[in-house]
């Protein structure tokens, strides 16, 4: 995907097929993982936007990796792009871009912890 480009509308939110697998290979294990996930993520993004605020790329930089991992992990796909992009952007210099991104990411976390809190009625 090239860096400038927003994730393609037909990337899932959430890879509920893939949440599943990972869903009957933990069993209850998953729930307090999931529950973590819906608090830490919005810290990471809070801290992100911080970070960002007072020009520590760096800590921006580790801070997106680690919630790239998180998202990579629960298959929130959408958002481990966005996560992708932002570090590409970071790498590349680009400060616009990060701007544009930090901002475009809590809507989609918003609508990834939606999606998560229904996976979690209809399937556990």
């Amino acid at each position: 995907m090239e860096p400038n480009k927003q994730p393609p509308q037909s990337l899932p939110v959430l890879d509920e097929k893939n949440l599943g697998t990972l869903l009957q290979a933990l069993g209850p294990k998953l729930q307090p993982i999931l529950a973590n996930y819906k608090v830490s993520s919005a810290d990471y993004l809070k801290n992100m936007k911080t970070a960002f605020g007072n020009n520590d790329i760096n800590e921006l930089a580790r801070i997106t990796h680690a919630l790239k991992g998180s998202c990579r992990t629960l298959s929130a796909e959408q958002l481990a792009e966005q996560c992708q992009m932002l570090e590409i952007a970071i790498q590349n210099n680009n400060l616009d871009r990060v701007s544009n991104i930090l901002n475009s990411i809590g809507p989609t976390l918003t609508e990834t912890i939606v999606e998560i809190s229904n996976f979690e009625k209809s399937n556990m």
